[in-house]
């Protein structure tokens, strides 16, 4: 491909890996060429190399997850602005009841597909999986019909449905991220998009409208699952895998994998639930959901780095590359809460309206109890994937029974601020907890679980 006369003889030495790669050059020394030729050849690849990187940088995991979320927040603007405080409380207690439900109810099948990939192969445990995750979507979407045609209040039909339509939308969406985190990825930020247009719409023509931003992010969930289940090819549905031994063998993985579910969203939600059983009314409710979806926002390079790392140790695990990845996010919460201290106020009177500035301090108070909770968002999913979901168990028991109780104090006194203090005490309890665990295991170990 090089004429010999390209290059100097007695020149340096260079590695140039991708370029023989690239171009299939025979495996010769590499020099320094000479000549105008030879300047403009190597240009051209340092340029193409280039191009690759930047490619790479920018389809990558983390960058699409953190785009997605950062599109995400202008939907969750514009609902905010279109509910108003009270409303916005009510959506929030419907929707936690749907998520509860639906971890309740999933069973955690999807759980078991890394464990059953690496034991049975791909195509047999996604057969198994796929064709059980379908016949539990069909069964709970007859139950909250018939939960219709039984006379049962609207909220919980509505409550019902959501829960179905999320539980099949959280499985399908796990199995693509052990699949192709890539692509995965790239439809999830098309479904935000997408949803960000249908949120101006009924901006426009529903406002206030709690029934519609109810059934548009039903359409979300179920757009997601059609795009994914068509380009994954989980539209697969074969009986002759329902056996008891195999459908037994799922359960017995997926459902310990669900209770950590629960307790983990507990852990999330628990104040929630609190202010709503207190009786301390729609407006605090309100006041704290803002809050919680902010401080949610704040899990944007957390749940990127969280995936990746699923998908890594999902193979093989790094001690050091998931200390480096806390450290990293740790550093990026405190450098957004301090921007938060400085210019809160402002943002929520600017970006949702005067009424939100009251959301101010439960907001910059359950920001900075996101800080030590990245620890436990980064380790738990190692110790899930090496089936130690027991120790993942106790930890989160007791900071949802520390949680609990934290509530159960502040709360009537204190409101939606006392429901952010008890979650900051649970979570900085729980980061603890797991990095002290996971650290001191990879001392002992030369890596946690080498």
């Amino acid at each position: 491909n090089f004429h010999p006369s390209i290059l100097t003889e007695g020149a340096p030495v260079y590695e140039q890996k991708d370029l023989r790669k690239q171009r299939r050059v025979p495996q010769a020394r590499f020099c320094e060429w000479r000549g105008l030729n030879g300047r403009l050849i190597f240009v051209k690849y340092q340029v193409k190399n280039m191009t690759v990187n930047v490619k790479k940088i920018i389809i990558s995991p983390i960058v699409i997850r953190v785009l997605t979320v950062c599109l995400g927040f202008i939907s969750n603007v514009l609902i905010n602005r279109s509910l108003g405080l009270e409303l916005k409380g009510q959506f929030t207690i419907i929707l936690n009841y749907a998520n509860i439900l639906q971890m309740l109810l999933n069973l955690g099948i999807c759980y078991a597909y890394p464990l059953l990939r690496n034991k049975n192969g791909e195509e047999q445990a996604k057969d198994s999986i796929i064709t059980i995750i379908w016949l539990q979507t069909i069964i709970l979407i007859l139950a909250s019909f018939s939960i219709a045609i039984f006379g049962w209040p609207l909220k919980g039909f509505v409550v019902t449905m959501m829960s179905a339509v999320m539980i099949c939308n959280s499985q399908i969406v796990f199995i693509a991220l052990i699949d192709d985190i890539n692509h995965r990825n790239l439809f999830l930020l098309f479904s935000t998009i997408l949803y960000i247009v249908l949120n101006v719409i009924a901006f426009c023509l529903f406002n206030g409208n709690l029934y519609v931003i109810i059934g548009l992010a039903n359409v979300k969930y179920i757009f997601e699952i059609v795009i994914l289940a068509k380009y994954n090819r989980y539209f697969r549905f074969k009986r002759k895998v329902l056996s008891r031994k195999a459908i037994r063998e799922i359960l017995k993985i997926g459902i310990s994998t669900a209770a950590l579910a629960v307790l983990i969203s507990c852990n999330y939600n628990i104040d929630i639930f609190m202010l709503n059983w207190m009786g301390s009314g729609d407006l605090q409710i309100g006041i704290y959901s803002v809050a919680y979806s902010l401080a949610n926002m704040l899990w944007i390079l957390p749940d990127a780095f969280k995936e990746l790392i699923y998908h890594k140790t999902a193979r093989k695990d790094d001690y050091r590359f998931v200390l480096m990845c806390i450290l990293i996010n740790m550093i990026f919460c405190i450098v957004i809460c301090i921007g938060f201290a400085l210019l809160g106020k402002w943002f929520l009177a600017i970006v949702y309206g005067k009424q939100y500035v009251t959301a101010y301090y439960v907001t910059l108070t359950l920001f900075i109890g996101i800080v030590p909770m990245v620890a436990f968002k980064l380790i738990h999913p190692i110790y899930v994937n090496h089936g130690k979901s027991g120790i993942v168990a106790v930890f989160l028991v007791i900071a949802v029974l520390v949680n609990i109780i934290s509530s159960w104090i502040l709360i009537p006194s204190k409101g939606a601020y006392g429901a952010a203090v008890a979650s900051v005490v649970s979570y900085a309890l729980c980061g603890v907890l797991f990095l002290i665990r996971y650290y001191l295991e990879g001392n002992d170990n030369h890596g946690a679980f080498n």
